[in-house]
């Protein structure tokens, strides 16, 4: 991960030209967790969290928002989070991820589809 003011570039574990690159509202840090679900079919996610202005966003392992227009109360993926990271998991059954964040002092979860 590169952070330079505003502008955020994310890099995949092994990759060397950017997963995501995006202008951020804040120049403050911005938390990236990177979940890798391996053999179970869930792919490779990543969870951007925005402490201001109080956001956590989902993409896959391609830079693709995840949750868009579906399950997710903002747009493009987007979901109010007060916290600084969030637990993942995901179900093969339903093929969903189960999004776990904090919002103030209440805990919430979500299912996010898989795209």
């Amino acid at each position: 991960m590169r952070q330079d003011g505003g502008q955020l570039d994310v890099f995949s574990p092994t990759g060397v030209v950017p997963l995501l690159s995006r202008q951020l509202l804040t120049s403050g840090p911005k938390p990236v967790q990177w979940f890798d679900f391996g053999s179970t079919g869930g792919g490779q996610v990543l969870a951007l969290s925005e402490p201001q202005p109080g956001q956590v966003s989902l993409f896959d392992g391609q830079g693709r928002a995840l949750g868009a227009g579906a399950g997710s109360p903002g747009a493009a993926g987007v979901w109010p989070s007060t916290g600084t990271g969030v637990a993942l998991r995901y179900d093969a059954a339903h093929q969903r991820y189960q999004l776990l964040r904090l919002l103030r002092r209440e805990l919430r979860r979500d299912e996010v589809a898989r795209p």
